[in-house]
């Protein structure tokens, strides 16, 4: 009636703490552009052109708008911490790099950086959330313990429903959400798979959450087989 757990070791729950740490700061991110963005709306603002990228033009224009100098003064606190956390985002992602290669992980986060959709932010996540994907005997084990695994339930004649449990590891899944969508956009196989789930049930979140767990499921088995990727695996 027991289960087994993984306990992490020193070194692999050091690499989750620096993972989640950073994944703290894209939040913090994208919370001060949200009040920026807020600030414009506010006081009748325009904003710069290019702002979705921010880049340095558009935050040079912030910097240069003619405001009162109480406005100017706010503006400039929400550019400074702006700026501040792109700086400890850069030394994160950074030390984050750095630690994974100094653990062995270097040849595991280039192999899953072949899979189509798969850049460094989300091999790293898997890679230091994900300690020891040999562990995992099925794909379905490992999609429970991420938490994309459906769960079904229907009582008497009525019409059968399914849905995600909100547990298991939230920052793995967000991750894998966010790669869905930018898979769909080159992939047409994922696309296809996307459109017909969607097509079926009427609901485009349902449908990327299908993606990503097609998604997690190829990434963990590149992983246990440690090579790269090859369009054979995804069948």
């Amino acid at each position: 009636m027991l289960k087994g757990i993984a306990v992490p070791s020193r070194e692999e729950f050091a690499l989750r703490e620096i993972e989640r740490a950073r994944q703290r700061l894209v939040k913090q991110r994208r919370q001060v552009r949200q009040v920026i963005r807020a600030f414009l709306l506010r006081n009748g603002l325009n904003e710069p052109p290019g702002l979705d990228s921010w880049g340095i033009a558009p935050l040079q224009a912030l910097r240069e708008m003619p405001l009162p100098a109480y406005l100017r003064i706010c503006l400039d606190n929400y550019l400074d911490e702006h700026v501040t956390i792109l700086a400890s985002l850069a030394a994160s992602t950074k030390q984050l790099a750095k630690a994974t290669i100094e653990l062995g992980h270097g040849e595991q986060v280039k192999n899953l950086q072949s899979i189509p959709g798969v850049g460094k932010t989300i091999a790293h996540t898997f890679t230091s959330e994900i300690f020891r994907p040999e562990r995992f005997n099925r794909s379905e084990d490992i999609c429970a313990y991420v938490g994309l695994a459906p769960i079904s339930s229907h009582s008497g004649g009525g019409k059968e429903r399914a849905w995600i449990r909100p547990v298991g590891q939230r920052y793995l899944r967000s991750a894998l959400v966010e790669s869905a969508w930018r898979l769909i956009a080159v992939e047409t196989r994922y696309r296809d798979f996307y459109s017909r789930i969607r097509n079926k049930t009427g609901l485009p979140q349902k449908a990327i959450t299908a993606v990503a767990r097609k998604l997690l499921v190829l990434i963990w088995r590149v992983a246990i087989e440690r090579r790269p990727y090859r369009p054979a695996t995804a069948n």
